[in-house]
């Protein structure tokens, strides 16, 4: 199955979160810079909002978080935060919980996150520059549940009892 990518944007004039399809074929500089000159600015995401959007997307949307990456590799560290993720999926750890370990690297950054539909049967990444790759089949599902969530302002709780 083939992977489509998307990039997340904001439109300066509305607020609002929008995704745009693009290929890896395409000049990337010449896409943004394109989206840019019709108001909209790039988005990228902290640590932090890398960790609201993944909260959202797990207890409120069934994904299960599958690996964090970390910009700056440090293997024993990454395991630990990776094992927690693992118990988390499974239920047997909270969410505080997963949230210290990932933030107890200090100023590491998330490089990307990746997802698995457990009803759906697609994968998704999402990396901290905004650009997200998934199955080609969930694209627009997924386009449009990223950016709901971002629409919403990353308030998960309040989504659930929406």
């Amino acid at each position: 199955m083939k992977n489509l990518y998307g990039k997340i944007f904001k439109n300066t004039k509305s607020g609002k979160y929008e995704c745009f399809l693009y290929n890896l074929e395409q000049d990337y500089n010449k896409l943004i810079q394109n989206i840019l000159e019709k108001s909209y600015q790039e988005v990228s995401f902290s640590l932090f909002k890398m960790m609201e959007l993944t909260k959202c997307l797990v207890m409120n949307e069934g994904l299960k978080a599958t690996r964090i990456s970390f910009v700056f590799e440090d293997d024993g560290w990454e395991n630990e935060v990776n094992h927690v993720l693992k118990n988390f999926n499974n239920g047997e750890a909270d969410w505080d919980l997963l949230e210290v370990v990932v933030t107890d690297g200090g100023l590491n950054e998330i490089r990307d996150i990746h997802f698995k539909s457990k009803e759906n049967e697609f994968l998704l990444t999402v990396k901290n520059n905004g650009i997200f790759f998934v199955s080609e089949d969930a694209y627009e599902f997924v386009a449009k549940m990223i950016c709901d969530i971002l629409n919403d302002g990353l308030l998960c709780g309040e989504r659930m009892s929406q």
